[in-house]
């Protein structure tokens, strides 16, 4: 994929020592550079997934955790955004959460949790996906370590959200567990993002597909004593939201949301991780 052009705060400038650092998640790019060189240990960690609301809330899916080493050209200009976890799902409210942010402004950030039709215990919203933590060098997307998918409501059976891409063999994110009328969000691959989730039994509201950096939005619930579905994390590309279920059968269980996928350099490791997102420099 191409470039993200990002706004940026200076965090190092030419004439200042580069140091360790780490960087949590602030809603703002910060910049590296130009002037230094080095060899730089990175570890960067993508979003949790938002429990969902309901009954029994579903727990949101781990972000990836992305780590490896850089060799720092005096030239180099590093931008820096650490993702946000995905706010959970309430039983109090209606429109379900906005996803965790991965860029200034809410851009290609994780998938909003789905809405629900009645603000109870029954009607849990969807957990909204996971934000992604993105390295951009130059100009150019670097790596990204994805942010996990949401968990579906409304019960202890609905769907269960998926891992953000944690393979070293591609960064590819999972499927999130499905409901009882219908399926979850896919993962997001290195050419896609996640297919949103579609009915299995029955009327519902389909989950949106992810986009290149972007989780999609859960499907809400059809009716009452319904679940709503999970939103995809935010990625390299962004899971698929998952499936809100209808009403009728009891329980009714939303799905969750797919993991978006991770970029993972050559010879970097990726694997999921239950640590909090961050972005670590060490300087040697």
């Amino acid at each position: 994929m191409g470039s993200i052009i990002l706004a940026t705060t200076n965090v190092f400038a030419s004439g200042t020592p580069l140091t360790n650092q780490s960087f949590n998640y602030s809603g703002s790019v910060q910049t590296i550079g130009p002037g230094f060189v080095g060899t730089l240990t990175i570890t960067m960690r993508g979003g949790h997934g938002g429990t969902s609301g309901g009954v029994s809330p579903r727990s949101g899916g781990n972000g990836a955790q992305v780590s490896g080493t850089y060799t720092l050209q005096s030239s180099d200009i590093l931008q820096i955004f650490v993702g946000q976890d995905g706010p959970n799902g309430s039983s109090s409210a209606t429109t379900g959460p906005v996803g965790g942010v991965s860029g200034p402004n809410g851009a290609n950030s994780g998938g909003s949790g789905g809405n629900t039709t009645a603000a109870n215990a029954n009607n849990g919203t969807g957990g909204a996906g996971g934000g992604a933590t993105t390295l951009t060098i130059n100009g150019a997307v670097y790596a990204v370590a994805a942010g996990g998918g949401g968990g579906g409501g409304s019960d202890q059976n609905s769907g269960a959200a998926a891992n953000g891409g944690s393979t070293n063999t591609g960064g590819n994110g999972t499927a999130g567990g499905n409901g009882n009328h219908g399926n979850a969000g896919g993962g997001g691959t290195q050419n896609a993002g996640g297919a949103g989730g579609n009915a299995n039994n029955g009327n519902g509201n389909v989950g949106i597909a992810g986009t290149a950096y972007a989780g999609g939005a859960g499907g809400g619930n059809n009716g009452s004593n319904a679940g709503s579905g999970g939103g995809g994390g935010a990625g390299y590309y962004g899971g698929g939201g998952g499936f809100g279920a209808r009403s009728g059968r009891t329980p009714s269980q939303g799905a969750g949301g797919g993991g978006g996928s991770s970029l993972v350099p050559s010879g970097w490791s990726c694997a999921a991780t239950t640590s909090n997102p961050i972005l670590d420099i060490v300087v040697s």
